[in-house]
């Protein structure tokens, strides 16, 4: 969706490069829409300590994981760990901006801290989260970077209010139970 964004633009407003980093395999696909951007796809295991031999003057971290086991202890370390490489890179490159697009899912229509009927699974996802943007925070604020906490909501799509890893299904319940939107 990011991509396709971009190549809307104007050629004028465009990037001159894009570093496109990613831990699964990468898509095999065709660029033509950017015309004279460079793009480089590169893939890494994020949860090892960044070493990317670029620096670029912006970044944004897409960092979503909404997989059915994105409540689970793995899941949540991992995130952690992408979260700390992210911050150290950063302070190494001192890009103008950040922009980490965080879970929207750590908030929803119960109170985090104390509640006996928040699971242990969604607690670590929400401490993991918490957790990576304190971080990424922090590693701005001693490099003079520009930081952005972006919270990403999840709307579309058929099976939405059957996906319980979404705050917004939580939302949407909610108001229907309740005649109420709690957020």
């Amino acid at each position: 969706s990011f991509l396709d964004y971009l190549s809307s633009l104007p050629v004028q407003n465009r990037p001159k490069e894009l570093y496109l980093a990613n831990r699964r395999p990468l898509v095999d696909r065709k660029f033509n829409q950017f015309g004279d951007t460079k793009i480089h796809q590169i893939q890494a295991d994020l949860e090892l300590p960044w070493n990317f031999d670029f620096r670029v003057s912006h970044v944004l971290n897409l960092a979503a994981d909404g997989s059915s086991t994105s409540y689970s202890i793995e899941s949540a370390r991992s995130f952690t760990n992408i979260g700390k490489n992210l911050a150290q890179w950063v302070k190494q490159i001192s890009p103008n901006v950040l922009v980490h697009a965080s879970s929207g899912a750590c908030f929803g229509i119960k109170p985090i801290a104390g509640n006996s009927n928040v699971s242990q699974d969604k607690s670590k996802f929400i401490s993991s989260r918490l957790q990576s943007e304190e971080f990424i925070t922090n590693s701005c604020k001693e490099g003079d970077v520009r930081s952005v906490i972006a919270r990403l909501f999840t709307f579309i799509g058929p099976q939405l209010l059957s996906k319980k890893q979404y705050a917004v299904s939580s939302f949407i319940n909610d108001a229907v139970s309740n005649g109420v939107i709690n957020v």
